[in-house]
């Protein structure tokens, strides 16, 4: 066989980029499989209990407020502060509409949570409730955040690609 034949092996360019690209495949897959569940075992139950206990704080807060001065003004305007002040979901509820379940909650439809207090009056008679609806902010933001370090690594990944390729 003369010297300057042709052989039929692989190109050793397409050899090493498939050892290099398939560990880091199976690495990154394990990574990105490890980051999913640690969000999901870890990060996201504690943000759901510091919406929870954000929310439950702006209602007691609320109702305190509501309790000192509902004398001096009406519930309406007392809203109108607060709605300023950002807690726009705060509702005034007269006696005997208090509600029934627990709080705080999270509400069924999307990222919300929700939390009452009872409007209690210096001498101790019920005035009574606030509710409370708000965004679950630390809950959006770490699923907002996994998406995009999700986003990121996948986008790493296809530029380990391409440059090894």
């Amino acid at each position: 066989m003369p010297l300057t034949a042709k052989t039929t092996a692989p190109e050793p360019r397409s050899l090493l980029a498939w050892q290099i690209l398939a560990p880091v495949t199976a690495l990154f897959f394990v990574f990105l499989l490890l980051g999913g569940l640690a969000a999901r075992r870890y990060f996201e139950p504690l943000a759901k209990q510091r919406d929870l206990l954000r929310v439950e704080r702006y209602a007691n807060t609320a109702a305190v407020v509501f309790a000192e001065r509902l004398s001096v003004k009406t519930s309406r305007e007392l809203s109108e502060a607060f709605w300023t002040a950002g807690l726009d979901t705060l509702e005034f509820l007269p006696p005997g509409q208090t509600p029934e379940w627990k709080s705080p909650r999270f509400l069924a439809a999307g990222p919300w949570v929700e939390a009452w207090g009872p409007v209690i009056a210096s001498d101790g008679s019920k005035l009574g409730a606030v509710r409370l609806r708000r965004q679950a902010d630390a809950l959006v933001f770490v699923r907002d955040s996994v998406r995009r370090f999700a986003l990121a690594a996948c986008a790493a990944f296809l530029l380990l690609a391409l440059l090894v390729w």
